[in-house]
């Protein structure tokens, strides 16, 4: 899986040991800075395991998480900045030059469209918005354990953008 570079199991192991082991919470922002390199497998996780912790402990504590991981993630990207500094600009290249491209996803939010139009987006955002609302009502209530395996078997049904390999 990863000779093939592929991710997401590697994705779903760090967010485990986000929920799954408490005493793990000084490697958080470590694990969510690394599960950011597919950010597309972290629509439905990453906003409800924040509003998890704010409704848990406060919002102090939320920031603080979101701070220290926006630091560690500064902080990875040095040997990036320093061995490769023009990195940004290639990055936006390939980033909006992928927009061009007609990608044949296995996604809803591809495929309704290419089926029944533009109102397929319509279709996709209403239901990505009930999903969204389902698992953030599952960290709220139903707490982490629950919430995260709701949100990873949501996000392929409506994350713009996955493989067939994302939908392990």
């Amino acid at each position: 899986h990863i000779q093939l570079g592929q991710f997401f199991m590697l994705f779903v192991i760090f967010m485990m040991v986000i929920v799954y082991i408490p005493k793990s919470e000084r490697f958080w922002p470590l694990l969510l800075v690394l599960g950011m390199s597919k950010p597309q497998l972290t629509i439905m996780v990453y906003p409800g395991l924040l509003l998890s912790i704010w409704h848990k402990y406060g919002f102090r504590r939320a920031g603080k998480l979101v701070l220290f991981t926006g630091l560690c993630a500064l902080i990875l990207l040095i040997p990036v900045f320093w061995f490769y500094p023009a990195w940004i600009k290639d990055f936006l290249f390939i980033t909006f030059g992928n927009f061009k491209v007609a990608w044949d996803l296995p996604t809803i939010f591809v495929q309704l469209p290419y089926l029944i139009g533009k109102s397929g987006y319509v279709i996709w955002g209403v239901l990505a918005l009930a999903t969204m609302g389902v698992s953030l009502w599952c960290w709220v209530k139903k707490g982490p354990k629950i919430a995260l395996l709701v949100s990873l078997a949501a996000t392929p049904m409506v994350t713009t953008y996955a493989s067939s390999w994302d939908f392990l």
